[in-house]
């Protein structure tokens, strides 16, 4: 009987070297990005849920990176665990390190909105896998299919290969996302309404070119996002196509989102973002959306309150300013395009005693 501790040590370094050996093959694959931020882990202390856990071989113990922990469910087929890794990755492969209860027959699941049937076609079916009987059974390497990409990963037990439950010393996850100051789509505005206790985002594509979809992120200090939904493209080339995203959980007074844009071969831009009270928030309505050589700006306030009027370019820079006293609650102004307006993404922003109330992304073409 071979000795267990050195058998782990020596399963576990060689599954390290074929990983970073088979993610190091996998980067070639986004090289149309500017730029590719690769990770050989995105799984490593994520957020993870399972059907079940024995003792204290809970469901974290396959994604705190030490592999002298572990997982184990209970001694049932179909049990399973996914974890949640933060925001849309695409995917390049999953890498189980199991237990002597290892899986037979079980299924790799992707998804983007957490429910494991958008993305069918991408899951990966593990079938006779035969692997050792000693303390380290063995390792699973799993390359995904092409253009695989998701939020949420799933191993869903078929088969056990022994008597016990699915025991995992580690599950992760290799993945990269590709930044591109480049958009697959042409947005035509983001907006953030309140309506009730929750928060409604709409926005307009003009074009789509190979889109995947939006990832909405969240952020309460304008700098920090986080990924808290995914919404499919329609991928309608030159057509118009209009998008709604609510967001019932938004906290605090003032938030900020904003769209991280993918296509379908994992590269992504994100849109400048947009802030909103989600407390006594007032109200600011921009047509016509694109802009072409005027805009009408509509804003609830009130009566004889002094509000700042900016517009920003793509840069940031400046290139509108007006300072206007409320004559109502319902104001009514119109802007004239000047030579220093060129087309591209804008935000216009309303500051009421130095606080920005309101900020809308509107693009002029």
């Amino acid at each position: 009987m071979p000795n267990n501790t050195l058998m782990k040590t020596i399963l576990t370094l060689f599954s390290r070297l074929m990983f970073f050996a088979l993610v190091a093959a996998a980067a070639p694959f986004a090289v149309k990005a500017q730029t590719i931020i690769s990770h050989d882990n995105v799984a490593l202390k994520k957020a993870v849920v399972a059907s079940s856990y024995q003792m204290n071989n809970y469901p974290v113990n396959a994604f705190d990176g030490d592999t002298n922990t572990r997982y184990s469910s209970l001694y049932n087929d179909n049990e399973w665990i996914s974890v949640d890794l933060g925001q849309p990755y695409l995917v390049d492969q999953v890498v189980l390190i199991w237990e002597r209860a290892y899986g037979k027959d079980f299924n790799i699941l992707f998804s983007r909105d957490g429910s494991f049937t958008d993305l069918k076609h991408d899951s990966v079916q593990i079938r006779n896998n035969v692997l050792g009987t000693d303390s380290v059974a063995g390792t699973n390497i799993i390359k995904t299919k092409a253009n695989t990409i998701a939020r949420y990963v799933k191993m869903q037990g078929v088969h056990r290969g022994t008597v016990f439950g699915y025991s995992l010393f580690e599950f992760r996850v290799a993945g990269s996302i590709a930044m591109s100051s480049v958009l697959p789509a042409t947005l035509t505005g983001l907006t953030a309404s309140e309506q009730g206790s929750a928060t409604i985002l709409e926005w307009t594509t003009t074009t789509e070119t190979n889109t995947a979809g939006f990832s909405v992120e969240r952020s309460t200090d304008g700098i920090n996002f986080a990924a808290i939904g995914w919404v499919e493209s329609a991928n309608a080339g030159n057509t118009v196509s209009r998008y709604s995203y609510t967001d019932k959980l938004a906290t605090g007074n003032r938030n900020y989102y904003r769209l991280k844009v993918f296509d379908r071969n994992g590269k992504a831009g994100s849109t400048a973002a947009v802030a909103i009270n989600t407390s006594g928030m007032t109200g600011l309505k921009i047509s016509p959306v694109p802009v072409k050589d005027h805009f009408t700006i509509e804003y609830s306030g009130t009566a004889g309150q002094t509000i700042n009027v900016s517009l920003y370019g793509p840069a940031g820079q400046p290139v509108y300013s007006n300072k206007v006293i409320l004559k109502s609650s319902q104001q009514t102004m119109v802007v004239n395009r000047t030579a220093n307006m060129l087309p591209g993404i804008y935000f216009l922003d309303i500051v009421t005693n130095g606080t920005k109330n309101e900020s809308k992304m509107l693009v002029l073409q």
